[in-house]
């Protein structure tokens, strides 16, 4: 008797630690990105996954057919990932970019316009970050892990800010580098992008730039400074722009005053969001979600 009890005694223990296991792999997730009707996420165990619509094989899983549940995508580790319109970016824990979903305009980087339903790595390149658009004439931003900025895709709106208009340069296929300065950060709009140097200077550029600069600035061919204080994060999305400065505050990008000072210059002061201190903001086509300081949402 004590034998078959030793038996249930361990086939329970074994269920319980199997089922245990499995809450662990569906609820532990270390990052989460949303695209036009799917999702990337990556779980605590650096596996990348998606779900969602599949046309043009924007999930990466070597089919365009649509999963209402998330599937992993290879078996490697990630560590960052940008889904943007239709198409995706991912960064894996050994610096490589990879590519995949529709490339149209160029925007997957790997020098074609083919749409690629499984990742496609970009170049041999060490990258710290990447940033997939929302915009229409679909381009990607990128920081290499020297800090040197790489942008490549559309450049209908001179959101690539490598000096050259629509009409010298109207896709790049590849990326192509934005001046020689360092960045922490930087953010694919729908016709302008936004970024971050290493001095947490904010810099923008390309077409409707003007909103955050004067109204005589209606596009910008390469990055233009937008005032001189410091910033830790900054998100544009479809129509609207926002940033957390250096003391936590959450500005509003869009709406400013400006102020001349004595030496001539332009001073910016951007529209405060609430009174509390906020620790980061991500944007989407039509909304913003931001976590406070406190941990809530």
């Amino acid at each position: 008797m004590k034998k078959y009890i030793c038996y249930f005694l361990l086939i329970f223990l074994c269920l319980t630690l199997n089922s245990q296991n499995k809450d662990n792999e569906v609820s532990h997730w270390k990052s989460v990105s949303t695209g036009d009707f799917y999702t990337l996420a990556i779980k605590a165990d650096s596996t990348l996954w998606a779900w969602g619509y599949n046309e043009d094989g924007r999930l990466g899983d070597g089919t365009t057919l649509d999963k209402n549940y998330p599937i992993q995508i290879g078996n490697n580790k990630w560590k960052m990932i940008s889904a943007g319109k239709n198409y995706s970016l991912a960064i894996k824990e050994d610096g490589t970019l990879w590519a995949w979903g529709n490339n149209n305009h160029g925007q997957l980087g790997d020098g074609t316009t083919l749409n690629r339903i499984s990742p496609v790595q970009i170049g041999n390149d060490k990258w710290k970050m990447a940033t997939a658009s929302f915009a229409s004439q679909s381009y990607s931003l990128a920081i290499k892990e020297d800090g040197t900025l790489w942008t490549w895709g559309s450049n209908k709106s001179e959101q690539l800010g490598v000096g050259r208009s629509e009409q010298e340069l109207k896709q790049s296929l590849v990326p192509v580098q934005v001046g020689q300065d360092k960045w922490l950060m930087v953010s694919a709009g729908s016709w302008s992008s936004l970024g971050i140097k290493e001095d947490q200077t904010l810099w923008n550029w390309g077409l409707f730039s003007g909103n955050l600069l004067d109204e005589e600035t209606k596009g910008i061919k390469t990055p233009l400074q937008v005032g001189s204080d410091k910033w830790k994060t900054a998100l544009t999305g479809w129509v609207y722009t926002l940033g957390i400065q250096e003391d936590r505050t959450l500005r509003n990008l869009e709406d400013k005053k400006t102020h001349q000072v004595s030496d001539g210059t332009i001073k910016y002061e951007f529209a405060r969001i609430g009174k509390d201190k906020w620790k980061t903001i991500s944007t989407n086509m039509t909304h913003v979600l931001a976590i406070k300081e406190n941990g809530t949402l």
